[in-house]
Protein backbone atom coordinates (compact mmCIF):
# COMPACT_ATOMS: atom_id res chain seq x y z
CA UNK A 1 0.00 0.00 0.00
CA UNK A 2 1.41 3.37 -1.00
CA UNK A 3 1.21 6.57 1.04
CA UNK A 4 -1.27 7.82 -1.56
CA UNK A 5 -3.51 4.79 -0.96
CA UNK A 6 -3.50 5.40 2.80
CA UNK A 7 -5.25 8.72 2.13
CA UNK A 8 -8.05 7.11 0.12
CA UNK A 9 -11.62 7.25 1.33
CA UNK A 10 -12.36 4.09 3.35
CA UNK A 11 -14.93 2.98 0.75
CA UNK A 12 -12.42 3.04 -2.15
CA UNK A 13 -10.09 0.18 -3.08
CA UNK A 14 -7.53 0.37 -5.86
CA UNK A 15 -7.19 -3.01 -7.58
CA UNK A 16 -4.40 -2.08 -9.99
CA UNK A 17 -1.43 0.25 -10.31
CA UNK A 18 -3.30 2.50 -12.74
CA UNK A 19 -4.33 5.89 -11.48
CA UNK A 20 -6.11 8.80 -13.10
CA UNK A 21 -3.52 9.42 -15.83
CA UNK A 22 -6.02 8.19 -18.42
CA UNK A 23 -9.71 9.02 -18.89
CA UNK A 24 -12.02 7.00 -16.63
CA UNK A 25 -15.24 5.08 -17.22
CA UNK A 26 -17.68 4.28 -14.41
CA UNK A 27 -19.58 0.99 -14.37
CA UNK A 28 -22.30 -0.04 -11.95
CA UNK A 29 -22.00 -3.57 -10.60
CA UNK A 30 -25.45 -5.11 -9.93
CA UNK A 31 -27.47 -5.27 -13.13
CA UNK A 32 -24.57 -4.19 -15.35
CA UNK A 33 -21.72 -6.66 -14.79
CA UNK A 34 -23.23 -8.97 -12.15
CA UNK A 35 -26.68 -10.53 -12.34
CA UNK A 36 -28.42 -9.93 -9.02
CA UNK A 37 -31.82 -11.19 -10.20
CA UNK A 38 -31.62 -14.26 -7.92
CA UNK A 39 -31.41 -11.86 -4.93
CA UNK A 40 -34.18 -9.43 -5.88
CA UNK A 41 -36.79 -11.39 -3.88
CA UNK A 42 -35.17 -10.10 -0.68
CA UNK A 43 -36.11 -6.57 -1.70
CA UNK A 44 -39.73 -7.45 -2.45
CA UNK A 45 -40.61 -7.57 1.26
CA UNK A 46 -41.36 -4.74 3.66
CA UNK A 47 -38.91 -3.82 5.02
CA UNK A 48 -36.37 -5.04 2.44
CA UNK A 49 -34.07 -7.79 3.72
CA UNK A 50 -30.77 -6.10 2.93
CA UNK A 51 -28.71 -8.56 4.97
CA UNK A 52 -29.78 -11.57 2.89
CA UNK A 53 -29.69 -9.54 -0.33
CA UNK A 54 -26.09 -8.46 0.26
CA UNK A 55 -24.79 -11.73 1.72
CA UNK A 56 -25.68 -13.65 -1.45
CA UNK A 57 -23.88 -11.34 -3.91
CA UNK A 58 -20.95 -13.75 -4.19
CA UNK A 59 -23.29 -16.13 -6.08
CA UNK A 60 -24.09 -13.62 -8.83
CA UNK A 61 -23.42 -14.85 -12.35
CA UNK A 62 -21.67 -12.47 -14.72
CA UNK A 63 -23.54 -10.43 -17.28
CA UNK A 64 -21.39 -11.23 -20.31
CA UNK A 65 -22.19 -8.04 -22.26
CA UNK A 66 -21.30 -5.92 -19.24
CA UNK A 67 -18.03 -7.71 -18.56
CA UNK A 68 -17.14 -7.48 -22.26
CA UNK A 69 -17.77 -3.71 -22.08
CA UNK A 70 -15.49 -3.45 -19.02
CA UNK A 71 -12.74 -5.37 -20.81
CA UNK A 72 -13.04 -3.15 -23.88
CA UNK A 73 -12.95 0.03 -21.79
CA UNK A 74 -9.95 -1.20 -19.80
CA UNK A 75 -7.74 -1.08 -22.90
CA UNK A 76 -7.45 2.70 -22.74
CA UNK A 77 -9.45 3.89 -19.73
CA UNK A 78 -9.26 3.61 -15.98
CA UNK A 79 -12.23 1.42 -15.05
CA UNK A 80 -14.07 2.43 -11.89
CA UNK A 81 -16.92 0.39 -10.44
CA UNK A 82 -19.18 2.61 -8.35
CA UNK A 83 -21.77 0.46 -6.60
CA UNK A 84 -24.39 1.18 -3.96
CA UNK A 85 -23.42 -2.04 -2.18
CA UNK A 86 -22.49 -1.31 1.45
CA UNK A 87 -18.85 -1.05 2.44
CA UNK A 88 -19.11 -4.22 4.54
CA UNK A 89 -19.27 -6.19 1.25
CA UNK A 90 -16.05 -4.78 -0.25
CA UNK A 91 -14.05 -8.01 0.17
CA UNK A 92 -16.87 -10.03 -1.41
CA UNK A 93 -17.12 -7.60 -4.34
CA UNK A 94 -13.35 -7.58 -4.82
CA UNK A 95 -13.23 -11.38 -4.72
CA UNK A 96 -16.11 -11.64 -7.21
CA UNK A 97 -14.29 -9.34 -9.65
CA UNK A 98 -11.08 -11.36 -9.26
CA UNK A 99 -12.83 -14.71 -9.65
CA UNK A 100 -14.51 -13.58 -12.87
CA UNK A 101 -11.40 -11.80 -14.22
CA UNK A 102 -13.10 -8.41 -14.50
CA UNK A 103 -10.37 -5.77 -14.99
CA UNK A 104 -11.54 -3.07 -12.59
CA UNK A 105 -8.94 -0.55 -11.47
CA UNK A 106 -10.88 1.12 -8.66
CA UNK A 107 -13.77 -0.27 -6.63
CA UNK A 108 -16.01 2.27 -4.86
CA UNK A 109 -18.76 1.15 -2.50
CA UNK A 110 -21.37 2.97 -0.42
CA UNK A 111 -19.67 4.58 2.59
CA UNK A 112 -20.28 2.96 5.96
CA UNK A 113 -23.54 4.11 7.55
CA UNK A 114 -24.75 5.95 4.43
CA UNK A 115 -28.43 5.10 4.01
CA UNK A 116 -29.34 7.75 1.45
CA UNK A 117 -30.90 6.89 -1.90
CA UNK A 118 -28.36 5.53 -4.37
CA UNK A 119 -28.44 8.54 -6.75
CA UNK A 120 -27.36 10.84 -3.91
CA UNK A 121 -24.58 8.47 -2.85
CA UNK A 122 -23.29 8.11 -6.40
CA UNK A 123 -23.47 11.87 -7.01
CA UNK A 124 -21.17 12.41 -4.02
CA UNK A 125 -18.79 9.66 -5.18
CA UNK A 126 -18.67 11.24 -8.65
CA UNK A 127 -17.69 14.56 -7.06
CA UNK A 128 -15.00 12.83 -4.96
CA UNK A 129 -13.65 11.03 -8.03
CA UNK A 130 -13.43 14.30 -9.92
CA UNK A 131 -11.75 15.99 -6.95
CA UNK A 132 -9.18 13.15 -6.94
CA UNK A 133 -8.33 13.94 -10.57
CA UNK A 134 -10.52 11.46 -12.44
CA UNK A 135 -11.58 12.58 -15.91
CA UNK A 136 -14.87 10.71 -16.13
CA UNK A 137 -15.80 10.36 -19.80
CA UNK A 138 -18.76 8.00 -19.48
CA UNK A 139 -20.78 5.73 -17.23
CA UNK A 140 -22.80 2.53 -17.66
CA UNK A 141 -25.77 2.22 -15.29
CA UNK A 142 -29.07 0.34 -14.88
CA UNK A 143 -30.83 2.61 -12.35
CA UNK A 144 -32.86 5.27 -14.21
CA UNK A 145 -32.49 7.77 -11.37
CA UNK A 146 -28.71 7.41 -11.44
CA UNK A 147 -28.71 7.69 -15.25
CA UNK A 148 -30.55 11.00 -14.83
CA UNK A 149 -28.06 12.15 -12.18
CA UNK A 150 -25.07 11.39 -14.42
CA UNK A 151 -26.72 13.30 -17.28
CA UNK A 152 -27.30 16.26 -14.94
CA UNK A 153 -23.61 16.11 -13.99
CA UNK A 154 -22.51 16.20 -17.63
CA UNK A 155 -21.43 12.56 -17.87
CA UNK A 156 -22.25 10.64 -21.05
CA UNK A 157 -24.15 7.61 -19.80
CA UNK A 158 -25.31 4.34 -21.33
CA UNK A 159 -28.47 2.91 -19.80
CA UNK A 160 -28.66 -0.87 -19.40
CA UNK A 161 -32.11 -2.27 -18.65
CA UNK A 162 -31.70 -4.81 -15.84
CA UNK A 163 -35.38 -5.19 -15.03
CA UNK A 164 -34.74 -4.25 -11.39
CA UNK A 165 -36.38 -0.80 -11.54
CA UNK A 166 -39.88 0.36 -12.52
CA UNK A 167 -39.46 4.12 -12.22
CA UNK A 168 -36.79 6.79 -12.40
CA UNK A 169 -36.28 6.89 -8.64
CA UNK A 170 -35.19 9.92 -6.68
CA UNK A 171 -32.38 12.19 -7.74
Amino acid sequence: MTEEDKELPANWRWRSDRRFDEPAVIFDMDGVISDASHRQRFLDVDPPDWANFNSRAWKDPVIADGVDAVRAAARDHVVVVVTARPLITIDMADSWLERHDVPVDLLVLRPEGDERHSPAVKRDELARLRAAGARIVSAVEDHPGIVKMYEQEGVSVRYVHSGYYDDIGEV
